[in-house]
């Protein structure tokens, strides 16, 4: 079975593990310091907290900006359920909006036409690491005086109009899950760009005390002040992320050349049914995803399946939040034509680190012969 995707284990680690972890550093914050030192240099994140996943960090989002029950958050109705469940679970109220029709991303008009008093944030997911209307919705946002957050999830090393992404909103969130170019097995990061909410985020982010601010002394011990959790980095996920990142060049030119090669291989095979990833000028992606687009979901399933039957993990993404039984439960289920497509449709090829470019023609040969068989 070719695999839809494989984690990247640094050649090294197991000597780093020996040297580094088990005896070399003393200090139990050191790797998290490193981490820092190589996201602070490499995107320019002056504020960053690490944390245990990217939900964690979402949640701590709906923490600082005190997201409750007299507000309302936008957020796509094509996403994974963080997006949204963080801030469900802070009482407030999620308006999902639809994608365009012609990728998975958070469609800017329709957006605008949501907003509403209540309204305290928008959500915007970076889907395969792409960004679209980047700058018209942060300009929305700050006309406004909305919290603009990206999940940026899908994102690292990605850029749009030369900044990187996660660089835009007032927060971003990061995953360096197992599934993703950069893992840490699990974990994740919150990025503050606005520094009015740094203070804040350091209070939350230690179980709501000042411990991070205050130090704490005999003449002066911290103190709980703030509502907060505890969903921080370990500082064994610290050290495996580090030895991730130091080979992000690697990984992000290798998944890019990756991309290039499906997206030009299918230009090549000129299916008329077939819709290609969006791919924008000014944005620069990672190679997180490539999917493809079918004409209907008949299509998409029976290519699953062929793909399948000859050994190729492919499969479909999210099923529509807005659709789901939890979202009708809660009285915000919205119907989201585009969002409704592109669940139908979609399809994610094989792409990881390890794939290599024999794999690749399998896949192209398989999805060649699916629609010269025209069983769709």
């Amino acid at each position: 079975m070719i695999s839809l995707n494989r984690p990247f284990v640094p050649p090294t680690l197991a000597d780093k593990f020996d040297q580094d972890f088990l005896s070399g550093i003393q200090d139990c914050n050191d790797h998290k310091r490193n981490c820092n030192r190589f996201l602070e240099n490499r995107f320019g994140f002056e504020r960053l907290i690490l944390t245990n996943s990217c939900t964690s960090a979402l949640e701590l989002c709906a923490l600082v900006i005190d997201a409750g029950a007299n507000d309302e958050i936008i957020v796509p109705g094509y996403t994974y359920v963080s997006s949204a469940n963080s801030f469900v679970l802070r009482g407030a109220t999620v308006r999902f909006a639809d994608t365009y029709d012609f990728c998975p991303n958070l469609n800017v008009q329709e957006v605008e036409s949501l907003i509403s008093p209540r309204t305290k944030a928008i959500v915007v997911v970076h889907y395969a690491g792409i960004a679209t209307e980047l700058e018209r919705l942060a300009g929305i946002c700050r006309r406004k005086g909305i919290v603009l957050i990206e999940d940026a999830a899908h994102s690292i090393d990605a850029t749009y109009e030369n900044k990187h992404l996660g660089s835009f909103g007032d927060f971003a969130t990061f995953s360096f899950h197992r599934t993703k170019n950069v893992s840490s097995g699990r974990g994740g990061m919150l990025v503050v760009n606005n520094e009015h909410y740094w203070d804040k985020a350091l209070l939350c982010s230690e179980c709501g005390t000042d411990r991070l601010i205050n130090k704490g002394s005999l003449d002066s011990p911290y103190s709980w002040v703030e509502l907060g959790s505890n969903g921080g980095m370990s500082n064994l996920t610290a050290f495996l992320l580090h030895q991730s990142l130091e080979h992000l060049d690697e990984i992000t030119a290798k998944r890019q050349k990756m991309w290039e090669y499906y997206y030009k291989e299918l230009q090549r095979l000129s299916i008329p049914t077939l819709r290609l990833p969006y791919k924008a000028e000014a944005s620069n992606g990672n190679g997180h995803v490539f999917y493809l687009m079918t004409e209907h979901l008949e299509e998409r399933n029976n290519m699953i399946r062929h793909l399948q039957n000859l050994k190729i993990m492919a499969t479909f993404h999210y099923l529509p939040l807005n659709e789901s039984s939890f979202a009708k439960k809660l009285g915000i289920d919205r119907s989201l034509k585009n969002t409704r497509a592109i669940y139908e449709t979609l399809i994610r090829l094989p792409l990881h680190f390890y794939l290599r470019k024999q794999e690749q023609d399998r896949v192209m040969a398989a999805i060649e012969t699916f629609y010269k068989s025209k069983v769709i």
